[in-house]
């Protein structure tokens, strides 16, 4: 076997650059679209129980809603609604006594690595959803060119926890 390298290395030469060009080759191409995949807007939204503090010390439940952009182009946020399980948009006026802290105002411009983000009290989304007989399936962000970014409300998330 050594013999037969030793008589033909000139050949065995070609066959290792060429073996090391295709991997090169496929790394850059595979780095390529990492970079081409990243240069697109990614929003990526989160749900997450959250508590409301007082002055008195004490606390009331409340929901966190954010969205994040991970990608590199900018995007601007319209708008932030609940899809209902019939597929019917709900909306909270933007001075809603729902809402207990807005980051910012909508719409808004999230840049590279930005978020918006969105407080609500429990207790009182949850009663209004309920009084109304409707069941929450994704919270959603909306952007200008109509893209819907959308998480799913976990099963008992909008349930009262009194």
């Amino acid at each position: 076997m050594l013999n037969l390298i030793i008589n033909h290395w000139d050949k065995v030469l070609i066959i290792l650059f060429a073996g090391l060009s295709a991997l090169f080759a496929g790394l850059s191409a595979w780095l390529s679209y990492l970079a081409y995949a990243r240069d697109k807007a990614s929003i990526r939204v989160k749900i997450n129980w959250a508590m409301i503090g007082m002055t008195n010390g004490e606390g009331i439940a409340g929901i966190s809603f954010t969205a994040v952009n991970h990608g590199r182009r900018p995007v601007i946020i319209e708008s932030m609604h609940i899809l209902l399980k019939d597929q019917r948009a709900f909306f909270l006026p933007e001075r809603s006594p729902i809402i207990a802290h807005q980051s910012d105002r909508l719409p808004k411009t999230l840049g590279e690595g930005e978020s918006i983000s969105m407080l609500f009290y429990a207790p009182p989304l949850i009663a209004e959803l309920e009084n109304e007989g409707l069941i929450a399936q994704y919270f959603c962000f909306k952007d200008t060119t109509g893209n819907t970014y959308r998480r799913k409300v976990k099963r008992n998330l909008l349930k009262n926890r009194d």
